[in-house]
């Protein structure tokens, strides 16, 4: 793995705690402008990224850009949830989700416990926000989209990983 490539997943790690601070941070609301702004200089700053990879031709930056646009995908749930109160019951789940991708693109390695974080999460679905958001089917696809995530990760450690 290049520095390309850590600056990359560095850049993503990045991105991926300003999405999930939203969640956390339960101040999206009174500092929108602030955290949109934050937002889109992370996404400026991969978007150049993507640039120099492109010039380079990275054989991973397909599994890059995949794993990028899953993450804004995650990053919608802030427009589809609009009762706070439903995103507040996921703050653990929230909060242990992000600090599992950290360690994963820290360590460039899957931390153990990101799949079970997001099962946890699957279970809180089943048995709560299925009954109480207004629409639940909006934290289904985050979920699939949390497995597919962690699939794209998986995929990048491994075929970066050199061959014996």
């Amino acid at each position: 793995m290049n520095s390309a490539d850590k600056h990359f997943l560095r850049a993503l790690n990045e991105l991926q705690k300003n999405i999930f601070d939203i969640y956390i941070k339960r101040d999206y609301v009174e500092h929108h402008l602030q955290r949109e702004r934050l937002l889109y200089e992370k996404n400026l700053a991969i978007l150049k990224i993507f640039q120099r990879l492109r010039e380079e031709k990275n054989p991973l930056l397909s599994l890059y850009e995949q794993s990028y646009e899953v993450m804004l995908d995650l990053g919608l749930l802030r427009y589809r949830v609009q009762e706070a109160a439903v995103l507040e019951m996921c703050y653990q789940e929230f909060a242990q989700i992000s600090a599992a991708i950290s360690i994963s693109l820290e360590t460039l390695q899957i931390s153990p416990a990101l799949e079970s974080h997001i099962f946890a999460f699957e279970t809180l679905y089943q048995n709560t926000l299925n009954v109480v958001a207004k629409f639940p089917i909006v934290f289904a696809i985050f979920i699939e989209n949390l497995f597919l995530f962690d699939r794209l990760l998986k995929n990048i450690f491994q075929t970066s990983k050199p061959n014996p």
